[in-house]
């Protein structure tokens, strides 16, 4: 799926991001077509599939009842294989290159288009490896009818961990004990549990002016750079007129 986003990124330009999001909606109402008429269990009081078999349930790393199976360390696993991948492989560097300046890279004689075709494919194939570890190791069977919004969370882990995958787990391990504390405070002190949405907000709001002010810190620095060399011009001309 994540060939959709990608070509369109490198054919017209088309944001990933949004793209990718979008498409969230499309997979969704096919899922839940598919769910409906061809794989749901007639026999509950609410549409899901039949039980997972036990064979393909990851087992529980904790038999304590928290659902902490053995994909958590299937996690920390590909956490390390990617940073490896990231920071010592040029691939890796490619990407990392063409995230920061698009235009140098091309400029640079870096193959753009196929790198970011590349980067998209692996990012969806580790997605849908977490969201079958997720659905495996915490479920007995499928159920969902809505998105349960780990894009937008996924977002906000990735500028909390600045791009760098050595840092999602202690961002991911942040978000969630903010979810976590928003949803017992709602319960044993009143306070909403859509705090944690206006926490995300927030994040996204500081992202967003990085983003903007980055660009006007740019061009001051070009300015001060042009200013500094015409006044070194001006004081070589100065001291050459009166030798």
């Amino acid at each position: 799926m994540m060939l959709i986003p990608s070509i369109l990124k490198v054919k017209m330009g088309v944001s990933e991001m949004v793209c990718s999001l979008m498409m969230n909606y499309v997979v969704m109402y096919f899922i839940k077509y598919t769910l409906n008429t061809h794989l749901a269990d007639k026999t509950r009081g609410q549409i899901m599939t039949y039980p997972f078999r036990e064979n393909a349930a990851i087992p529980q790393l904790i038999d304590n009842g928290s659902k902490l199976s053995w994909g958590f360390v299937i996690g920390i696993i590909f956490v390390i294989l990617t940073a490896l991948f990231m920071y010592r492989t040029r691939w890796g560097y490619s990407i990392r290159m063409i995230g920061i300046n698009q235009e140098f890279a091309k400029y640079s004689g870096m193959k753009v288009g196929g790198v970011i075709i590349l980067a998209q494919v692996l990012g969806g194939m580790l997605a849908g490896m977490g969201g079958g570890i997720e659905m495996l190791g915490r479920y007995s069977t499928y159920a969902w009818s809505s998105l349960p919004g780990y894009g937008w969370t996924g977002i906000t882990v990735a500028i909390l961990a600045g791009n760098n995958p050595a840092m999602v787990p202690l961002a991911a391990f942040f978000m969630a004990y903010l979810e976590k504390g928003c949803n017992l405070m709602s319960i044993y002190s009143g306070v909403p549990a859509q705090l944690i949405d206006i926490i995300q907000a927030v994040i996204f709001l500081f992202f967003a002016a990085e983003q903007f002010l980055s660009g006007y810190r740019q061009k001051l620095v070009v300015k001060s750079t042009q200013e500094e060399l015409a006044r070194q011009a001006e004081q070589a001309a100065a001291e050459g007129s009166v030798k």
